[in-house]
């Protein structure tokens, strides 16, 4: 399935969550918070934020959606926070 935003709002695929075994959190250092990802797909009014572009985003204002078996969020332009480098 294709999904392609519409307006200002982005298509991000959020970084993986780091694997816990047994309540025990296995990781190569801190673990990422949930609110960074890289961007899928933009949509033509998304002025500064490009595919490609890993970013920061506010925590609740965006909506989860599947594109084919994997969890993306889609959120508006003016809730990226930064564009990380």
């Amino acid at each position: 399935m294709t999904l392609r935003p519409l307006g200002d709002r982005v298509l991000v695929l959020m970084d993986p969550e780091p694997e816990q075994v047994r309540g025990i959190i296995v990781s190569a250092g801190k673990p990422p918070p949930q609110n960074q990802g890289t961007v899928v797909a933009a949509g033509p009014d998304a002025e500064g934020i490009k595919k490609g572009d890993r970013i920061l985003w506010t925590r609740w204002h965006a909506q989860d959606v599947e594109v084919d078996g994997v969890m993306h969020k889609v959120m508006k332009a003016e809730e990226v926070m930064a564009v990380l480098s």
